[in-house]
């Protein structure tokens, strides 16, 4: 990849970020399982969130990097002979 010198380091970034949304999810899952036991609507409404929020920014971060790996494969594919 000598043409795309940071689209490899913006991949890793962005897998990065992808699973420390994963982490913060989860523990921001847990932290609502522990609240359930003393405010149920807030803890439930912080478990849900947490959860929705982390799995669907993964998802989001995760694929959008693999877009971007997808692209650079693409193009050296094809300029090869």
């Amino acid at each position: 990849m000598k043409d795309y010198k940071t689209l490899p380091i913006a991949v890793l970034v962005l897998k990065i970020f992808a699973w420390i949304s994963v982490i913060a999810g989860v523990i921001g899952g847990i932290r609502g399982i522990v609240m359930m036991f003393t405010a149920l609507t807030d803890g439930l409404w912080l478990f849900a969130v947490s959860l929705l929020y982390g799995g669907l920014s993964f998802l989001y971060l995760y694929a959008l990097s693999e877009v971007i790996q997808l692209l650079m494969n693409l193009e050296r594919n094809t300029r090869k002979e």
